[in-house]
């Protein structure tokens, strides 16, 4: 999924996708690093790219590439209101082509 990762304390502005993707967080495609316990906000884009879903993240892995992965970097979504949540979890689930109520949606 195309997402745009805004790390203010490193002035770092990032273009990317996604690897992986939970209602817990994302594993994000990265060419630069960000610190682990740095702050970013995440915005995630679907059909309608004026209206991106924002989350709030930390980042806390940094994933060297190898022969194998692109580098990247691990983040888990910080609090989210039941309509984000909800939303993230319909993204998800249109991307894996599965039915929402499979999804366990916890508060």
């Amino acid at each position: 999924m195309e997402l745009k990762l805004l790390a203010p304390e490193q002035h770092m502005l990032l273009l990317s996708h996604t690897v992986d993707l939970s209602l817990a967080g994302a594993l994000v495609r990265a060419n630069r690093e960000i610190p682990v316990g740095a702050r970013v906000r995440v915005s995630l884009y679907r059909e309608d790219p004026y209206y991106p879903l924002q989350l709030e993240a930390e980042v806390v892995r940094v994933a060297d590439g190898d022969a194998q992965r692109f580098p990247g970097l691990g983040l888990r979504f910080g609090s989210m209101t039941d309509a984000d949540r909800t939303l993230l979890g319909e993204m998800i689930a249109r991307r894996a082509n599965i039915e929402l109520e499979s999804l366990e949606i916890l508060p």
